[in-house]
């Protein structure tokens, strides 16, 4: 019986200074990210911060489709609501958040949780710690801000 060869496919890595994609193995990775560390912050590039996604795009409304909202778009959003490495984005329904909190979104906001993707990471059910995992921005994504909610015990 013949097999057929399947290629490998070659590993690409990012450089967690500069950002640079790499072609290559984990040496190539440790020599770059040497090379960058001796550097001064003047020469290396930053990753420019614009937001690829449309000032008239719904995103919520498009989250789950990836041929409207694309991988870069995705990632900005998330590095703009401030997610870790190990958190993702969830969109947050009006009914949800009324469910939890009583009231609705603000009028031109979306809602989004960070939800924490570790194994066997807590996830939080009381209002109090919910809200401490919640993001506003605008419909399109811009102008990220932490929700603070007023929750009195009675």
């Amino acid at each position: 019986m013949f097999r057929a060869k399947i290629p490998k496919m070659p590993k690409v890595f990012q450089c967690a200074i500069c950002k640079r994609t790499l072609l290559g193995g984990t040496y190539t990775l440790i020599k770059h990210f040497e090379q960058c560390k001796r550097k001064p912050k003047s020469q290396i590039k930053e990753k420019e911060m614009s937001c690829p996604i449309p000032i008239d795009m719904d995103v919520q409304k498009h989250w789950e489709d990836h041929n409207l909202v694309t991988d870069s778009m995705a990632n900005w959003l998330k590095e703009a609501c401030g997610c870790k490495t190990h958190e993702c984005l969830m969109d947050v329904s009006d009914e949800y958040y009324f469910n939890v909190f009583k009231t609705r979104i603000p009028e031109g906001k979306s809602c989004w949780q960070k939800v924490d993707r570790r194994y066997g990471a807590f996830q939080p059910l009381a209002p109090e710690n919910i809200a401490a995992t919640l993001v506003f921005t605008d419909v399109n994504g811009r102008n990220a801000t932490p929700v603070v909610l007023n929750i009195h015990s009675s």
